[in-house]
């Protein structure tokens, strides 16, 4: 690439990363997550503790969350187990022009959302999750997506009343199904 197109493509993705506008084209970018930055949220409390062992998370509450993506479908989903019995199930199907990403972030997002309507029911709570790139980004301090940014002001706000971990698991391969069946 010559040195004038390597310069105007940094600027742009810099531009682009900051939310300033850019005269780039970008045919296949449909939508553009416009990064934000959490100034809000003093540094003591901004911490949030993701397990990255691989073992899988328990508590009187445990939730499982997942996003998918095939040729013709994106979608999320969560499923919530108390005391070892399925209580709620929730699917959402996404635009097609969103990433396998953005689908476990929302799948997460989808389970902070139950956990907020339970009024402080719950005491403790283990979200089981197969993306380490999502808790990686929800676990960074320094994240400027907009999605992890709402998923941290949750489990901050909720920090309160309820106990939540975040736990990474081996794509749920092996775990328990609430029908009887393993993955």
């Amino acid at each position: 690439m010559p040195i004038e197109q390597a310069m105007q493509l940094y600027k742009d993705k810099r531009a682009i990363s900051r939310g300033n506008p850019t005269n780039a084209v970008i045919a296949a970018l449909k939508y553009v997550e416009t990064p934000i930055k959490n100034r809000v949220t003093h540094p003591h409390d901004n911490y949030v503790r993701v397990d990255l062992s691989g073992a899988e998370g328990k508590a009187s509450t445990t939730i499982y969350t997942d996003g998918s993506k095939t040729e013709n479908h994106v979608g999320a989903s969560v499923v919530v187990l108390k005391d070892s019995k399925e209580t709620h199930i929730n699917t959402a199907r996404l635009n097609s022009a969103c990433t396998v990403f953005q689908a476990e972030l929302y799948g997460i997002s989808m389970a902070m959302d139950w956990i907020q309507r339970q009024r402080k029911s719950i005491s403790a709570c283990a979200i089981n999750v197969d993306s380490k790139a999502a808790l990686h980004v929800i676990a960074n301090e320094q994240t400027t997506h907009p999605l992890a940014i709402a998923i941290r002001d949750k489990i901050i706000k909720l920090r309160n009343s309820t106990s939540i971990t975040l736990h990474w698991v081996k794509g749920h391969a092996g775990l328990k199904e609430t029908r009887g069946q393993t993955t």
